[in-house]
């Protein structure tokens, strides 16, 4: 074919003065694209030009010289994934991209284990395994497959309370798997507490400030605290009171008495579960001058904010009494000689019998004759 040059006819009419241009630059634009043939790499194929998109044809569409996707501005190419395990999900890092992809591609990915089938986002979490089943970024998502109500235990008591998060395991605030707390910002105050009586507050969350009072009839068993005597006619709970803190523990203590010949008297923790063993207690030992006990009372005496323990003796046949006074902390073991203060009556006072004022920090003497 002929090369048609741009042109200019320029042509004139003398007569009436009047002088036309015609554009004839469209005669070397054989494929009509917009682009002459000096510049259009393919003037007889009207989507290959400079800027035109570089598409899967097997034509350098836009004249750069790259073909498909040996072009880095090709479009409309196909993305899939490479699927190592089978599992219908790719590899997070195994994109493909081309004009065509192997029958094994895949077109999601996120695949987080690409060699384990069981592992991969469409998966169900499971308590039951160590990996991110569902590719989640967490190992044991909230809620996942096996999951337990957990819930915040602000006060650090072991019982919780508020909405529960269903977790795999207690993690965090959530590290309670009781809502049973009714008071979550006092760590004495729990469904495991001991309920101290007539305090007006319901230590135990039983929603009851007076639980301690006995309703029905219980087996030995279900006591939350007994003791056993240590010996055969030791009368273990002959007297029983309950005294302040006399050991130093932090603890109310329970005065036992009994008449074991080694021990008139132990101290044994209030707030002990089960069956206790005596052994371990504070006990006062007999001695000469005291060889039973008819009462024992347990308060601050001597104003030094630890418990001091009073004991009584009212003596047998008539004989006189005694009353002795023990400065707290008791220790392990004790007996007469180790009493701060000791007052003896006179034979048939039974000065032994004893009573206590608190308020008044005072003790009065019940003094009896014979007849």
């Amino acid at each position: 074919m002929k090369r048609l040059w741009s042109m200019t006819a320029l042509l004139a009419c003398t007569g009436g003065g009047v002088t036309q241009s015609i554009d004839l630059s469209h005669l070397d634009d054989v494929d009509e694209d917009g682009h002459p043939v000096e510049t259009d790499c393919d003037d007889n194929n009207a989507s290959v030009y400079p800027g035109a998109d570089e598409i899967c044809d097997g034509l350098d569409n836009d004249c750069d010289g790259f073909i498909d996707t040996a072009d880095e501005d090709a479009v409309g190419l196909l993305t899939g994934y490479t699927d190592a395990d089978g599992d219908g999900y790719g590899a997070m890092d195994a994109e493909l991209s081309d004009c065509e992809l192997p029958e094994s591609s895949v077109e999601i990915g996120g695949d987080c284990d690409d060699a384990d089938a069981s592992v991969h986002p469409g998966a169900s979490e499971s308590c039951s395994t160590t990996a991110d089943d569902d590719c989640s970024g967490t190992v044991n998502d909230p809620d996942a497959l096996g999951c337990s109500d957990w819930f915040i235990d602000d006060d650090g008591d072991g019982h919780g309370s508020g909405e529960a998060l269903c977790l795999c395991f207690g993690e965090g605030s959530y590290s309670s798997a009781s809502d049973a707390d009714c008071d979550d910002t006092d760590p004495d105050t729990h469904p495991d507490a001991i309920e101290i009586c007539d305090d007006g507050w319901d230590h135990d969350c039983d929603e009851s400030a007076e639980a301690c009072r006995l309703t029905d009839s219980y087996d030995i068993e279900d006591a939350p605290l007994y003791l056993q005597g240590t010996e055969a006619g030791a009368q273990l709970g002959l007297h029983l009171a309950l005294a302040d803190d006399l050991s130093g523990d932090g603890y109310s203590d329970l005065l036992v008495h009994g008449l074991s010949t080694e021990a008139l008297l132990w101290v044994v923790e209030a707030s002990g579960h089960g069956d206790v063993p005596l052994s371990p207690s504070n006990t006062l030992q007999p001695s000469a001058g005291l060889t039973s006990i008819d009462s024992a009372w347990g308060a601050d005496l001597s104003g030094d904010g630890v418990a001091d323990l009073v004991v009584g003796s009212e003596a047998e046949g008539g004989d006189a009494g005694t009353v002795a006074i023990f400065l707290g902390p008791l220790p392990e073991s004790f007996d007469l000689s180790s009493a701060w203060k000791i007052w003896t009556g006179e034979p048939g006072d039974r000065i032994g019998e004893t009573a206590w004022l608190g308020d008044l920090r005072r003790l009065l003497f019940r003094e009896f004759s014979w007849p």
